[in-house]
């Protein structure tokens, strides 16, 4: 690591990729939560936080819970390296889908690693982001996929009916 704290700060927090102060999707109600400024996460920033969901997957088995459900929907962090409009990183994270997907994957990869084969792997995914150029119901069925085939059992997967009208945000800047 450059020695750079791994946790939020009031000044600034960690994304798939850098975003001038207040770059947020249209509608989102959280605009006081933002922080000054997100700088693009390191890789090493990304390894300690595979480690850390594999590390909670673990505790909570050994505690007796039956399962875990990391989430990668909503905007939040996970789910933001799989749009395209939120993820402009130039190296192993982004480009391509399997790039954007690769997180996530490592994440399920890492905890399928430390916890019993019993112990219930789910995935919450989102099937678009609503923006421009985002992330898209067909890539949602690839990542999916990928996602069983990484040994994931249960997969929740958020947002509205394809039947339904909607119009894309436009894409974050």
């Amino acid at each position: 690591s450059d020695g750079r704290p791994l946790l939020r700060t009031a000044d600034e927090t960690i994304g798939p990729s850098a975003a001038p102060a207040g770059t947020i999707p249209a509608g989102s109600r959280r605009q006081s939560e933002l922080p000054a400024r997100v700088r693009e996460a390191t890789v090493a920033e990304l390894d300690a936080l595979v480690g850390k969901f594999a590390h909670a997957a673990k505790v909570l088995a050994e505690c007796g819970w039956d399962g875990v459900q990391p989430h990668a929907a909503h905007a939040y962090f996970v789910s933001s390296f799989l749009s395209p409009a939120t993820n402009q990183r130039q190296d192993e994270y982004g480009g391509p889908l399997e790039n954007r997907a690769r997180l996530l994957l490592r994440i399920v990869d890492a905890i399928r690693e430390v916890v019993p084969p019993d112990f219930l792997l789910s995935v919450k995914i989102h099937c678009s982001d609503f923006m421009e150029e985002g992330f898209t119901l067909a890539e949602a069925e690839v990542v999916c996929q990928w996602l069983v085939e990484a040994g994931v059992e249960l997969i929740e997967l958020s947002g509205p009916h394809p039947c339904y009208d909607y119009a894309p945000q436009p894409r974050l800047a």
